[in-house]
C-alpha cells in the first residue's frame, strides 16, 4: 500500500513492522492471505518470489505472523 500509493503519508502505523503494536495491519493480514492461499498462487511466477520470503522467514515469525492476522480479523469481526 505504502508503495503505490500516498495513503500511508501520514499513518500513524509503521509500514515496515508486521507483528508490533504500531505494526500496519495489512502486512500481517497480506501475508495471512498468501498462506492461507498458498496451493493456488505457489506455482504462479509472479508470486513465486513473494512465498520465496514467506520461506526464509522461520516458522516461529510465520506463526506469530499468522496469530497477529488472526487477532486482527477478529477484532474487524467485532469478537
Amino acid at each position: 500500500m505504502n508503495k503505490m500509493s500516498h495513503y500511508c503519508s501520514d499513518c500513524h502505523y509503521n509500514v515496515k513492522q508486521i507483528t508490533e503494536p504500531k505494526a500496519y495491519p495489512l502486512n500481517a493480514l497480506y501475508w495471512h492471505f498468501m498462506h492461507t492461499h498458498i496451493e493456488a498462487f505457489n506455482n504462479n511466477p509472479r508470486t513465486r518470489m513473494v512465498y520465496a520470503n514467506w520461506k526464509k522467514k522461520s516458522e516461529e515469525q510465520q506463526q506469530v505472523i499468522l496469530e497477529r492476522a488472526e487477532q486482527l480479523l477478529l477484532e474487524i469481526e467485532g469478537l
